[in-house]
């Protein structure tokens, strides 16, 4: 979950991943742009057309699925920081888990990549507290970061895993 408002989005490797700087900047571990306060539909934007993204591209260089990981136990949720850095599927994989947007973005991915129509999208959970999901279009999501261990007062763990196992 993150707080609306001043959400403050830190991508490490965004534009290195992307293409957009040389290959010495790579070597060096790529760049930190820090994008500045968004609002919730510039957040969902971002996370789409950015993150997904990325997701995509590591996952067809032959990063391994996120869904793997929180089937099998490898990979949870986890709350992340007031800063909000977002991560991609290799840092996913690296910290353990990833907290809702890094979760729903490398599923939408992996369902974009196998053909089907996913994305992310962003709901209200209370007051200025949302909370980002895989999106499968016609009012159909999936929330993976339940599979990895959130709470939730509005679906189960069994609920989801069984909709994403029905996915893949």
């Amino acid at each position: 979950m993150f707080r609306l408002g001043n959400v403050m989005v830190t991508y490490l490797g965004f534009l290195a991943g992307r293409g957009y700087v040389s290959n010495h900047a790579e070597r060096l571990g790529g760049l930190r742009p820090t994008l500045g306060v968004m609002t919730l539909a510039e957040a969902k934007a971002f996370l789409n057309g950015g993150v997904v993204g990325v997701d995509r591209l590591q996952l067809r260089e032959g990063a391994e699925p996120v869904s793997r990981g929180l089937l099998d136990g490898r990979l949870r949720y986890i709350e992340r920081d007031p800063q909000e850095k977002w991560m991609s599927v290799k840092e996913i994989w690296l910290a353990g888990g990833g907290d809702c947007e890094d979760l729903a973005s490398a599923i939408a991915a992996e369902l974009q990549l196998s053909g089907q129509k996913a994305g992310v999208d962003i709901i209200r959970q209370s007051g200025r507290v949302a909370h980002a999901i895989t999106s499968l279009g016609r009012g159909r999501s999936i929330d993976p970061s339940v599979i990895g261990g959130m709470r939730s007062n509005r679906t189960t763990k069994t609920q989801e895993v069984e909709a994403l196992r029905g996915l893949l």
